[in-house]
């Protein structure tokens, strides 16, 4: 059934069709990234509601130079905070490289222009990298931290830029973020312990990875204890050190079968004193580091976290919405299981 709608723009078309106004924009000037069903949904509702396309802002949303570079009118940032440890890309980091990958795919998807800066390089500061991204003509920043660091005071000035971020935690800042939705990993975790037999499940955190969550591994975990009988539930483990002391100890006194950790550091802690995976204990991680250490876990899909970020910018630029938004809204990704050979079936 045809439906009327007065003065039509993007925001009515895509209350109609029930999509984004982000998606709607892509479809109406022919960007990739929108199915063909959605596509036909949406030019479709635009020509029943007569919407007429303005040439000049299809122009500028077009956005491609005449030189052969094809370099987008539209530019985005990657800004990597001082904490992180070098500039893109990071050897010996593949989980960062896995979100980085994420930006570079959905930006070349979108015809939109890359930047990519460290605020830790040499002669770099929050004004000169101001001054750089409004030289560039950069409407667009999605900040990246250390995955599972502390969270940061970060004083870069947002103001004139519209802004997401990877993880939502940031102490200073009110901003939409891209995150992996922890309790759905959790779950998933729990699930495939109990699937294999184990039946004193443990979970090991470090401290500044528990506050980056707020809190929600462990009450994810304490919420799917309940799945195991009372004198199977042990404490959570939060370990104050990157180097985890305190875990060894922990192990001997509660012995649970199997642990739930990140990795690193804890499997390595577990590894470094002796104890064998999977054969004294199984092993789950809540992320997937390096696909090829082969490892039982929940892969937290960065490039997808990654690539939900930039929509999220896109949108805010497109909405005109620069700094902090009036309400912040964080994207959620779930994860999925992947087997490895830290988990081996238990006698019943």
């Amino acid at each position: 059934m045809k439906k009327k709608v007065q003065r039509p723009t993007v925001r009515t078309i895509a209350e109609v069709c029930g999509v984004s106004r982000t998606t709607v924009s892509w479809a109406l000037n022919g960007k990739p990234g929108v199915s063909d069903e959605m596509r036909e949904k949406i030019l479709k509702t635009a020509a029943e509601c007569d919407y007429k396309v303005d040439p000049k802002v299809a122009q500028v949303m077009a956005g491609i130079a005449k030189d052969d570079t094809r370099r987008a009118m539209t530019q985005i940032a990657i800004v990597s905070a001082k904490e992180v440890k070098a500039a893109p890309p990071w050897k010996g980091n593949d989980l960062l490289n896995r979100f980085y990958r994420g930006f570079e795919r959905r930006i070349e998807e979108l015809g939109v222009g890359l930047n990519s800066f460290w605020l830790a390089e040499e002669g770099m500061s929050n004004k000169r990298l101001s001054d750089i991204l409004k030289a560039r003509g950069v409407e667009g920043v999605v900040l990246l931290f250390e995955y599972g660091s502390e969270q940061p005071d970060f004083d870069f000035d947002i103001s004139e830029f519209s802004v997401a971020s990877i993880c939502k935690f940031i102490k200073t800042l009110k901003i939409d973020a891209a995150d992996v939705d922890i309790h759905n990993c959790m779950c998933i975790a729990m699930e495939k312990a109990k699937e294999f037999g184990y039946k004193r499940p443990g979970l090991a955190v470090k401290r500044a990875t528990s506050a980056r969550g707020n809190h929600t591994w462990e009450s994810a975990f304490l919420y799917e204890q309940r799945m195991f009988m009372k004198k199977n539930r042990i404490p959570v483990f939060v370990g104050e050190e990157e180097e985890m002391l305190g875990l060894l100890d922990w192990y001997e006194r509660y012995q649970p079968d199997v642990i739930i950790g990140h990795e690193p550091p804890s499997l390595s802690h577990l590894r470094k004193n002796g104890i064998r995976v999977p054969e004294d204990v199984g092993y789950i991680a809540l992320e997937e580091h390096d696909p090829a250490w082969n490892i039982s876990c929940v892969n937290v899909h960065p490039r997808m976290i990654a690539s939900a970020a930039v929509d999220l910018v896109l949108e805010r630029m497109r909405d005109g919405v620069k700094g902090e938004p009036e309400i912040p809204k964080t994207v959620l990704i779930d994860g999925h299981w992947v087997d490895g050979y830290t988990l081996r079936k238990q006698g019943r």
